[in-house]
Formats: structure tokens, sequence, C-alpha cells
């Protein structure tokens, strides 16, 4: 088994299940091989959680594997299901290289283009496409009560940064204080037609 590289701890746990030294340390392997290609200076930790759900159309239990790396710039999450726990391991390791792999790629792109990139200018063209967004959907829900209550933190970046940030953590919004404009709070999201796009709050209130 690969030994863990120096600086980064995995810590591999189970919910609703047993984890045999054997699964630790297939968890281990795997997940160490996944990311030896990013900087490993820049991994702090690893966490795994392998965990199981009945699901009762098939007639039987479903493994999961979540797996979080905690980077120096961010936060990377992956889970993956299967019908053995093996598989799931095997296929999340398989996703969180990946997006690791993307990551360095965006920040070796970043480092060679940085004496000509723009970063305000970049963040004009993202606003600019968040005027041209697709026109809300006509569809109206409307809620009885607060349905939950979730807490962030709130990062200073530029646009792109807070895109790739979203893009590591797999969701289709993010919320970032805007560099280009003071910190003030925006929100950049991914576009059904492609892209991304910046949500810029205007206070409509009338004094």
């Amino acid at each position: 088994m690969a030994a863990p590289a120096k600086g980064t701890k995995v810590i591999v746990q189970g919910r609703h299940l047993e984890i045999t030294e054997a699964i630790r340390d297939y968890c281990e392997q795997k997940i160490n091989k996944a990311v030896s290609h990013f900087d490993m200076h820049d991994v702090r930790e690893v966490d795994v959680t392998c965990s199981a759900r009945s699901e009762k159309q098939q007639g039987g239990d479903l493994q999961m594997t979540q797996v979080t790396v905690y980077t120096r710039n961010g936060v990377v999450r992956s889970e993956e299901e299967a019908d053995n726990l093996y598989a799931s391991i095997d296929a999340v390791s398989d996703k969180i290289e990946r997006k690791l792999r993307k990551i360095k790629e965006k920040k070796n792109s970043k480092k060679a283009g940085k004496t000509k990139a723009n970063p305000k200018a970049q963040t004009a063209d993202i606003v600019a496409a968040a005027a041209e967004a697709d026109e809300a959907r006509a569809d109206e829900i409307e809620f009885e009560e607060t349905v939950g209550v979730k807490y962030m933190a709130v990062k200073t970046s530029t646009a792109m940064e807070a895109a790739e940030e979203m893009e590591s953590l797999g969701h289709v919004f993010y919320a970032f204080k805007n560099k280009a404009n003071g910190g003030e709070v925006n929100v950049v999201y991914k576009r059904d037609a492609g892209g991304y796009a910046v949500l810029v709050p205007v206070d409509m209130d009338e004094n």
C-alpha cells in the first residue's frame, strides 16, 4: 500500500457499516493515488465516509463513498454509489482525480497567462454575460414555511476564482465577496445555455 504523502492526513470512517482494516487500506491506497497528481503541499486533509442505504426497488443495499479533500485554496468533494463498496471507492477516486487534475490545469494556465489576463476585465465580461442571461422561468414556488437555513463562509475572490471554487464543490452557484466591486457579496452560477454568470444585487427599495 502506498504511504500517505507527507503532511496529508487521510481519515476513513463508516456510517451504518463497519470499516474493516481491508476497507481502510483500500480507501487509503485509492485516494492517495488520486490526490498524488495534485500539488501535495496544497492538500491538508482528506476525509472519506463510507455508508450504506437500503434500496427496496433493487432488493438490497447501495454502498456510497464520499470523499472531501481539504486544500489550501478550498474544498473538493465528490461521492459515488454502487452495489458494492469497493466499486463506489473506485468510482469516487476516479472522479476526485479528474477534478484535481482540472484544478491543477487551470492553476497552471492561470500562471502562464498571468501577465496577459486582466482579472477586472474578466469580471466585467462575466457581469455583462449575466445581463444577457436567460429570462427567469415562469414557474412559481410557494413555501408555506421556511424549509431550512444553511450558513456558508463567504470568501473574497475574483469571479473566475469563485467559479473554480463552485466547480470544485460540485455546486451550481456560489456566493463570494467580489474583489472587483469593493467586496460586495455576489453570486456566480452556471447558465443553462453554458458558461457562467454573476448576480449583482441592486437595491430597489425606495427611500
